[in-house]
């Protein structure tokens, strides 16, 4: 799908979008810490919501586009602050 994790998880957020109609909220975790990933599994289904990836100290580009067009009003955050930056 995707020549990178990050890109794919992008991709499959797209379609759960479309499938699910919930087009304000989306999950975001580290992408090197599955752990968390996992651990938001179930609020994601729960709320039809895609999880997106990134680095834990700097947002990843694709990421950031995706969030502004796909223009999400809210963004969980999945770990604590050394997971994902407050930045």
């Amino acid at each position: 799908m995707g020549a990178t994790r990050y890109e794919t998880i992008i991709a499959i957020g797209k379609e759960v979008r479309n499938i699910s109609g919930n087009k304000v909220t989306a999950i975001l975790v580290a992408g090197i810490n599955f752990p968390d990933t996992i651990a938001m599994t179930n609020l994601r289904v729960e709320g039809n919501m895609p999880i997106l990836l990134t680095e834990p100290t700097n947002l990843k580009e694709s990421v950031e586009k995706s969030l502004k067009d796909w223009k999400v009003e809210k963004v969980i955050i999945g770990g604590g602050e050394v997971a994902v930056s407050k930045k």
